[in-house]
């Protein structure tokens, strides 16, 4: 049961025990009344306040979550050569803006991480064959594109064939180590990768001719104001993060700070002791 409700049922009873009181009972009743009503708003206050504080706690954990993921894929990038912001803006681009700034750095990450590509140019061309093979599946761009690099990246043609993509893995794996002098068994796993790269980039063109293209439609202005909802939601939460972390560190310090300092302590009384220093000498290091 919560304090409100206490307050509030302890106000109906002390109504109830003044009924027989006299006179005053009246106005005494309208003010109790008063008072009831005063409790619920404060109530409500408290709980709104709550929700808010919780809805900041929320928001501000979520941005640190997408700092966090925007300076390790920047890092990454970079160990590429690349520029995670201008390979974000090309992978959007090639979306037709309708993938988010988040998924668009999270399919760089898993591009370079899987050893499907590091060439900018070969990840918007496979965004752009996942975006029309989504379509035709109806899932997204992004699940397309997942399913297109997982299959890359472990050499798998069974996950390719999930959104339509037929490819002979050991036709592509021949004819590529043609194109460089090797066996199709002398190729590395990377260039194993490479093959199949180009053999679904070859595939992948012929089916945008055919189509005329990645064109915009109906359904790209819904997923396009969708998307700039969801980057304008993460930037403010990006935003409000560098506000509330600094509370959380701080209060965290304070919750758990004794702690931390109550072992050190402990430890150096111990490491004091044993080398025979006196309590003025520990007393003084302590200080």
């Amino acid at each position: 049961m919560s304090d409100i409700t206490i307050i509030i049922r302890a106000i109906d009873k002390a109504s109830r025990d003044l009924k027989d009181v006299g006179g005053s009972v009246g106005d005494l009743s309208t003010k109790i009344q008063d008072l009831k009503v005063q409790a619920l708003a404060a109530g409500a206050i408290l709980t709104a306040t709550a929700v808010v504080i919780k809805k900041a706690y929320d928001f501000g954990e979520e941005g640190a979550q997408l700092d966090r993921l925007r300076e390790t894929g920047t890092k990454l990038a970079a160990s590429y050569g690349l520029d995670m912001s201008e390979d974000v803006q090309r992978l959007k681009a090639a979306s037709l803006d309708t993938i988010t700034t988040q998924q668009a750095m999270l399919q760089v990450n898993r591009t370079l991480l899987l050893g499907v590509s590091s060439d900018v140019d070969t990840m918007a061309k496979l965004i752009e064959i996942a975006a029309l093979r989504g379509r035709a599946f109806g899932i997204s761009s992004t699940d397309a594109f997942d399913r297109i690099t997982l299959g890359i990246g472990r050499l798998s043609t069974r996950i390719l064939d999930d959104i339509g993509i037929v490819v002979d893995g050991e036709t592509a794996y021949a004819e590529y180590g043609e194109s460089i002098g090797k066996s199709a068994d002398e190729l590395t796993e990377v260039q194993k990768r490479q093959a199949l790269t180009s053999a679904i980039i070859e595939e992948g063109n012929l089916l945008l001719a055919a189509a005329g293209g990645l064109v915009e439609d109906n359904a790209t202005a819904y997923e396009r104001l969708a998307t700039n909802v969801t980057d304008a939601t993460n930037s403010l939460k990006q935003n409000l993060s560098e506000g509330v972390s600094p509370l959380v560190k701080t209060l965290n310090t304070l919750l758990f700070g004794i702690q931390d300092l109550n072992e050190i302590t402990a430890t150096h009384s111990q490491q004091v002791f044993k080398s025979s220093a006196t309590y003025a000498e520990y007393e003084g290091e302590l200080r």
